[in-house]
C-alpha cells in the first residue's frame, strides 16, 4: 500500500510546540487582565452601591426626624492609620451622634478628586466643615462633612449650604502627604498591572436623585 504521508508528518516539529505553547501563554494572559479589571471595577461599583444605600438611609433619615442628616468622612487627619479619606458615616444635626456604624471602601479605594467632572466636586469645594472628635472610635480626628441631606429629602452642599449639583468619586488612588499638604495620585500612576477605574455618583440637589455612574478608564 502507497503511503501517502511521510513519517515527518506525523508529529509536530519543536518549533511548533513553541508557537503553539506561546500563543497559550498570550491568550491566558489576555484573559487573566480582562478577569482583573471586571473584578476591579466590581469592587467599585459595589463599594459605590453600599455608599448609595447608605445615602438613601440618610434621607429617609431625615425626613422622618425632620432633622438634617449629614455625609461625612474621615479627613486627612484623621486616625488610625488607613482609615483617611476611606471612612464615611452619617451624623445627625451636626452633632457627635453617629446615626450608623462606620463604612470604609475597599482596600486601596478612596474619595478622590472629581476634576474630570463638570459637576461641582465635593472634595474640591471648600466642605461645609472640618470637625474634631475624639469620641468617634474607631475613627478619631479630623472630618470631613460633604453633603446634607435635608427634611425635604433634597441635598446641599458647600459652605453656604447651597442647592448645586455635586459629585463624589470613588476611584483606585492614594493620598500622600507633600510638605503642610495632601496631593492624590489614581493608583494607574505608580502600580502597573491595575487597571485605573472609578465610579462617580452625581447628586441632583433639588430633586434628591442619586445618580451612579462609571468613569471613564484612562490608559
Amino acid at each position: 500500500m502507497r503511503k501517502w504521508f511521510s513519517d515527518s508528518s506525523l508529529g509536530y516539529s519543536l518549533i511548533e510546540l513553541l508557537v503553539v505553547i506561546s500563543v497559550v501563554l498570550l491568550l491566558s494572559g489576555l484573559t487573566a487582565g480582562g478577569i482583573r479589571a471586571m473584578r476591579s471595577h466590581q469592587v467599585l461599583n459595589q463599594a459605590a452601591a453600599r455608599l448609595e444605600m447608605l445615602l438613601e438611609l440618610g434621607q429617609a433619615l431625615a425626613m422622618s426626624e425632620g432633622e438634617s442628616v449629614y455625609l461625612i468622612i474621615a479627613d486627612h487627619a484623621s486616625e488610625p492609620e488607613g482609615v483617611q479619606m476611606r471612612a464615611y458615616t452619617l451624623i445627625k444635626g451636626l452633632s457627635l451622634e453617629l446615626q450608623h456604624n462606620w463604612q470604609f471602601l475597599p482596600e486601596k479605594v478612596v474619595f478622590a478628586q472629581d476634576d474630570s467632572s463638570p459637576e461641582v466636586d465635593l472634595l474640591g469645594q471648600e466642605p461645609l466643615g472640618i470637625m474634631e472628635s475624639t469620641a468617634w472610635e474607631p475613627v478619631v480626628g479630623s472630618m470631613r462633612i460633604l453633603l446634607e441631606m435635608t427634611p425635604e429629602g433634597t441635598f446641599r452642599t458647600g459652605m453656604d449650604g447651597e442647592y448645586q449639583s455635586a459629585s463624589l468619586l470613588i476611584e483606585r488612588g492614594r493620598w500622600s502627604q507633600k510638605g503642610l499638604s495632601w496631593e492624590y495620585s489614581p493608583q494607574y500612576e505608580y502600580e502597573q498591572g491595575i487597571p485605573h477605574d472609578a465610579v462617580r455618583l452625581f447628586f441632583r440637589p433639588r430633586t434628591g436623585v442619586i445618580q451612579m455612574e462609571d468613569k471613564e478608564v484612562l490608559p
